[in-house]
């Protein structure tokens, strides 16, 4: 049975809601202030609380403040019921988290349909969460142990060759050593590169105050974005294909670690969502106070409904593509750019490339 909390200090008015809802078929508690308020919301955990803003002992607002610092109530949909009625007040409550506000006095039938359409979108929002997990779960199972499996799998074969060759006693010429040499580094640093991913993703969900300094302002010479993709395409069969065109020198507030990730990964995103031998620009320019980059490719983009649905381990169209990677990419560079207060968007379309544009504010430029 659905239950609800009702909190008011008006004796009548709290047993007329009691009794009105019983008679709906809810299971229904009450509180006279809202520290009782809190209490019974925290022991009886009731699917919605209908809370008047002024009582005694604790008002309202600070309900629903207080109810929020634990997670087990944090989520239960909040109705504030009032006879404050002013735009001011009723921007309060839900800047708080209320789901609705109704000014009194009102009809039982609205109230009644006011819980009934709070309950079935919560019912529907907590359906699609839990959608997403599965999704997420699924995703994750699929992904993560092929892309760990498959560097492994070249570490392994190059060492049991070398190993095999030792016993034989077989000259290895130097062109052969670099070939397995070559096998042995992108492999370990795919795997490297899936692992660091894998362990910053929940740190930027979970500690992303720790992880960033908003105040901290670093100059970037323009040559260094050059030199910082220089470097990561070096080992590639993409180099020819990388453009930059850099701007003034600037000074920006993110960290060098911060920026070469966010640049890596969007730079590797371009190079895997293309074929070689087509064009991959990385533009750089001041605007205002933002210093924007932008990453364009040829390849075969996206529609906006995947743009739309970027979300942890997930690929689109892998059974397709065969593209590495478990779908973290763009997740990490968007959380990371909103860390620093900055921006993320994406315009693609199918079979025509994709740019995304990484914006980030208070920037200025040097020279």
């Amino acid at each position: 049975m659905t239950k609800i909390l009702a909190i008011d200090d008006d004796q009548k008015l709290r047993e007329d809601i009691v009794d009105i809802l019983m008679l709906e078929g809810f299971d229904v508690i009450a509180a006279s202030h809202g520290r009782e308020g809190v209490q019974l919301a925290i022991e009886h955990l009731p699917d919605l609380i209908l809370c008047d803003v002024m009582m005694p002992v604790m008002n309202g607002y600070e309900v629903i403040h207080e109810l929020h610092n634990y997670k087990s109530t944090m989520h239960i949909p909040f109705i504030f019921l009032t006879a404050k009625s002013e735009l001011q007040d009723i921007r309060q409550g839900l800047n708080l988290g209320a789901v609705d506000y109704m000014t009194k006095p009102f009809e039982i039938r609205e109230l009644v349909h006011v819980i009934q359409t709070r309950l079935e979108q919560h019912a529907q929002m907590q359906a699609d969460y839990q959608a997403q997990l599965e999704t997420l779960h699924t995703n994750l199972l699929m992904s993560l142990p092929h892309e760990l499996r498959t560097p492994l799998t070249g570490i392994v074969s190059v060492g049991q060759l070398l190993k095999f060759k030792a016993q034989q006693e077989t000259y290895l010429e130097s062109d052969y050593i670099a070939n397995l040499s070559d096998i042995i580094l992108s492999s370990s640093e795919r795997l490297q590169r899936l692992i660091e991913n894998y362990i910053l993703f929940p740190q930027l969900y979970i500690q992303v105050p720790s992880l960033v300094d908003k105040q901290a302002s670093v100059s970037y010479p323009s040559t260094m974005l050059s030199d910082i993709i220089s470097g990561l395409v070096e080992c590639t069969n993409r180099k020819d294909d990388v453009q930059v065109h850099t701007g003034k020198n600037i000074r920006i507030h993110i960290s060098p670690e911060h920026l070469r990730k966010i640049i890596e990964e969007l730079l590797s995103n371009a190079m895997k969502f293309s074929k070689e031998g087509t064009p991959i620009e990385v533009m750089c320019e001041q605007i205002n106070d933002r210093y924007v980059i932008r990453f364009r490719d040829q390849g075969w983009g996206m529609s906006q409904q995947q743009i739309n649905n970027i979300v942890p381990f997930n690929q689109f169209e892998r059974q397709i593509h065969e593209q590495q990677g478990v779908g973290l990419g763009l997740v990490i560079v968007k959380k990371l750019v909103e860390a620093y207060e900055g921006e993320v968007t994406i315009e693609s379309q199918l079979n025509q490339g994709t740019q995304v544009n990484l914006s980030v504010t208070h920037s200025i430029a040097l020279f």
